[in-house]
Formats: structure tokens, C-alpha cells, sequence
């Protein structure tokens, strides 16, 4: 017979599970992030002011740093990766990727604008670990760009 005692202790090592991935996702995407503005070529003090990070929801767009993104019910990190291209104030131009961070088998995967095939990170630890998942970003971004053509 299932108790209520039963049901909580399946709940709080549920909740503790969900929190082990978020933790992961949660610095797999900082180091992702890392690894794209390293790729860019940009002087340290520029990094933050051309790359930043959101979320969207039911209110649009808010700026925030990955490690505050809640998981979604799927137990997936959904993030907004910004660029900065041309940031004149009179003719100011963003670059926004979508992705979706998420943990399956010992992997971490990326989903990159819905994109239903995602990219999957190398093991932790490995040289050049995000080396794939930035340049699929990159892409993308240039995608955008050559849409305005």
C-alpha cells in the first residue's frame, strides 16, 4: 500500500533529480556561452556587452544570465543567445538563436532553433567539447543575417 510518506519520499528525490540536471545543464550552458564569445575574437571587457542571454515567455523578451532559467516540464534549459552585430544606437542589430539544453543517457544535448536534429556535446572534460554546438550556433546566426538581404 502506497502512503503518503511513500509519495513524499518519491517526490523529494524527484525534486532532488530534477536539481542534479538543472545544476548540469545550468554550467553546461555557461561553458557553451563561454566557448561562443571566445570563438568571436572579441576583447574581454566587449564579451559582455555583444553576447548576451534570456528567456522568452507570455511577457516577451528578458535579459538574464543562464544560471537563473528555470528548467521547463520536459526537464529542458530553453535559452535566447544574443549577439550584438551592429550595436550603433540608430541602426542597432541583435541576432537571436533559440536553444534548448537537455541531459539524456550521460549526454548533454543542443537543440539550436528548433532545429529537430540536435547537437550533441562531447563528454566532460574533452578538448573542444563545444567546438560543434558553437559552430551550429554561428550558422544559424548568419542565417539570420542573410534573411535581411
Amino acid at each position: 500500500m502506497i502512503t503518503l510518506e511513500n509519495m513524499q519520499a518519491a517526490y523529494y528525490e524527484a525534486l532532488e533529480r530534477k536539481n542534479e540536471i538543472k545544476a548540469r545543464l545550468r554550467l553546461a550552458a555557461t561553458e557553451l556561452i563561454g566557448s561562443y564569445r571566445k570563438s568571436l575574437g572579441l576583447n574581454k571587457e566587449h564579451l559582455a556587452a555583444f553576447v548576451t542571454t534570456g528567456y522568452s515567455d507570455t511577457q516577451g523578451y528578458t535579459q538574464a544570465p543562464v544560471t537563473t532559467i528555470e528548467l521547463d516540464n520536459s526537464k529542458a534549459l530553453n535559452f535566447i543567445l544574443t549577439t550584438t552585430i551592429d550595436s550603433n544606437p540608430l541602426r542597432k542589430f541583435i541576432v537571436s538563436v533559440s536553444l534548448a539544453m537537455r541531459e539524456q543517457d550521460g549526454f548533454v544535448s543542443v537543440g539550436i532553433e528548433g532545429d529537430p536534429v540536435p547537437v550533441l556535446l562531447l563528454h566532460e572534460g574533452t578538448d573542444d567539447r563545444y567546438a560543434e554546438a558553437v559552430e551550429a550556433i554561428k550558422i544559424a546566426a548568419m542565417k539570420k543575417i542573410d534573411q535581411l538581404v
